[in-house]
C-alpha cells in the first residue's frame, strides 16, 4: 500500500534481524522484504534490545559496498544500566519530506554520580554525549543538506577497518561512555567481530556465534551423563547467579525505569 501511495515508512520493532537472538529463518524472510522495499519505501529501522548504542546495515543483493547498502537499522540504546552501562536515550534529526535521519544525538546519565541523587534527591545528570553526524563525519565528511545514510554509514564502518582511533570511539560510545565494558583492542579479533555484526542486517551473517550450553555426554572416562549434564549446568547457572545477587546494591546495576 505505501509504495502504491508513494509513502515512505519506518519500520520501529524490539528485537531486530541483526541481533544473534533473533530466529534465523525469519530474519532471512525479513532481509528480503527490506531488500525488496529500501530504500524507495523504507526510510529507515527502529531497533532496541541489545540496551547498547549501535547500527546495522543491510544490503542489496551481491558484496556488501557502500553502493550497496540500501538500509540502516538504528540500535537505541537502553535506559537501564544493565550491564555496567549508563542510562541513555536518543534523538534523532529527521526531514519531514524523505524521513531520513539526518543526526542522531544519544544523551546519557553518569552513573558515577548516583550516590548524589540518592543522598539529595536530585534527578540524573542527563547530557548530551555525542552527535553522530558531527562525530564520525571527522572521519567520513558528509555535506550538510545529505542524510546519515547507509551508504556513508558503510563508510563510517570502513573508516573503523583502518583507523583504531575511530573504532575506539565507536567503542566508548556503544557502552554510553560507562567505562566498564571490556577492552577491544586493535589488532585482535574483537574490533574486526565488531565491525562485521555491524554489516550484518540479518542474524545469519552475525560474525558473533551462540554457544548452547547444553551437550550430550556419556559415562566413559568420567564424562557426564545427560541427567548429571543437566544438574552441572544448572549449579553452573546459579554461580553465575551469586555476582548478580551480590551486586544488587551497586548504582550501576539500578535501574531508572520504575
Amino acid at each position: 500500500a505505501a509504495e502504491n501511495a508513494g509513502d515512505r515508512v519506518w519500520i520501529i520493532g524490539h528485537v531486530g534481524p541483526s541481533m544473534t537472538d533473533c530466529i534465523m529463518n525469519w530474519s532471512a524472510l525479513y532481509y528480503q522484504a527490506v531488500q525488496r522495499y529500501s530504500p524507495h519505501v523504507i526510510a529507515e529501522q527502529f531497533f532496541g534490545h541489545t540496551h547498547y548504542d549501535e547500527f546495522a546495515l543491510s544490503y542489496g543483493p551481491g558484496a556488501k559496498t557502500a553502493q550497496n547498502a540500501i538500509s540502516t537499522s538504528w540500535i537505541g540504546p537502553s535506559a537501564t544500566t544493565y550491564t555496567n552501562l549508563n542510562p541513555g536515550f536518543r534523538l534523532y534529526k529527521v526531514d519531514t519530506k524523505s524521513w531520513n535521519v539526518f543526526d542522531s544525538q544519544t544523551y546519557v546519565a553518569d552513573m558515577n554520580l548516583a550516590p548524589t541523587w540518592d543522598a539529595t534527591g536530585a534527578s540524573p545528570n542527563w547530557h548530551l554525549e555525542y552527535s553522530a553526524r558531527q562525530t564520525y563525519s571527522q572521519y567520513v565528511p558528509i555535506a550538510a543538506d545529505q542524510p546519515l545514510s547507509a551508504g556513508w554509514w558503510h563508510n563510517v564502518t570502513k573508516a573503523f577497518e583502518t583507523n583504531p582511533a575511530a573504532f575506539q570511539t565507536y567503542w566508548k560510545l556503544r557502552g554510553k561512555s560507562s567505562g566498564l565494558q571490556p577492552a577491544c583492542p586493535a589488532g585482535g579479533p574483537c574490533p574486526a567481530e565488531m565491525i562485521c555484526n555491524l554489516r550484518a542486517g540479518k542474524s545469519s551473517d552475525s560474525c558473533t556465534k551462540i554457544s548452547l550450553g547444553l551437550s550430550r555426554r556419556s559415562d566413559v572416562d568420567g564424562e557426564l551423563t545427560p541427567a548429571a549434564a543437566v544438574v552441572a549446568g544448572a549449579n553452573r547457572i546459579l554461580k553465575r547467579a551469586e555476582p548478580v545477587a551480590a551486586a544488587q546494591n551497586n548504582p550501576w546495576n539500578k535501574s531508572l525505569c520504575k
